[in-house]
């Protein structure tokens, strides 16, 4: 198994870490990977956090499903995640209480899982 969690938007070209990705699991290996959404990247949604009271917010390269499209690996399952209750109370510490509830309908996660082949 090789496992990439909320970084896909890091790397850029994204293709190129998809093939590293698919280069270290052997045939049949499962490559599994999360990320911010893309369309919450769409509509501004940042690749950030807080501490000290001071926002840091890291370069994201946006991406499409097309662009992670790698010889040898065949996708198996993508699912589209979205907050729900347990994230209330986050919106609620960061002073964004009234944001929630559009929050909750735009899909926040990308979760994709590959084959090796």
């Amino acid at each position: 198994i090789v496992l990439c969690t909320l970084s896909l938007g890091y790397l850029s070209p994204v293709a190129c870490a998809l093939q590293e990705m698919r280069r270290v699991a052997r045939a049949g290996g499962a490559v599994i990977a999360t990320d911010l959404h893309p369309e919450a990247v769409r509509r501004g949604w940042t690749h950030s956090f807080r501490t000290d009271n001071v926002v840091y917010e890291i370069a994201n390269h946006p991406y499409s499903l097309d662009d992670l499209a790698v010889d040898g690996l065949k996708l198996e399952s993508a699912k589209d995640l979205f907050l729900g209750p347990p994230e209330k109370e986050i919106f609620h510490q960061a002073g964004k209480a009234a944001f929630f509830e559009e929050a909750c309908q735009i899909p926040a996660v990308l979760a994709l899982q590959w084959r090796a082949v």
